[in-house]
């Protein structure tokens, strides 16, 4: 297996790399970060913002962004695929899915369709563990990802 930078290549941001992602293959950095979503004991926790940016930076050329209101965001290629949003207090994960309202339907004390966002689907993350949130982030970077670059992985799924 060939190694390269992922910095050099232009795979991950800064933060990554001295998270020590940078060298890893795409598939060695899933791997750790499906590990570190347990506890001690193996359990999974609850999923927290910086659960996403751990998810959504192991992901082919993802970056950390900024929404236009100045809030936390991961882009790939120029485009949002996850934004954190505050309400009453607590982290509302926005995300993109192609079966929105199935997803919504599948958990509504999690999962929630507004219209002001057609295209979006919010997730309360106090409601979700790391295996949900590792399996929506990925959707939502294979949906907003150009095709060229899922083609190009299909390790991510």
């Amino acid at each position: 297996m060939h190694r390269v930078s992922a910095r050099a290549a232009g795979i991950c941001s800064a933060g990554a790399q001295g998270a020590g992602l940078a060298t890893k293959t795409i598939k060695q950095r899933l791997l750790v970060a499906h590990y570190s979503d347990r506890d001690g004991e193996g359990t999974l926790r609850m999923a927290s913002w910086d659960d996403v940016g751990r998810i959504a930076l192991s992901l082919p050329e993802a970056a950390p962004g900024e929404a236009h209101e100045g809030s936390p965001a991961y882009d790939v290629a120029g485009r949002q695929f996850a934004r954190l949003r505050w309400d009453e207090g607590r982290e509302l994960l926005q995300f993109w899915a192609v079966d929105r309202a199935g997803l919504a339907a599948s958990n509504p004390e999690a999962y929630s369709l507004w219209k002001a966002f057609p295209a979006a689907v919010f997730a309360w993350l106090d409601q979700l563990d790391t295996d949900e949130v590792r399996e929506i982030i990925t959707d939502s970077w294979r949906a907003r990802a150009p095709k060229r670059l899922v083609k190009a992985h299909p390790e991510v799924s």
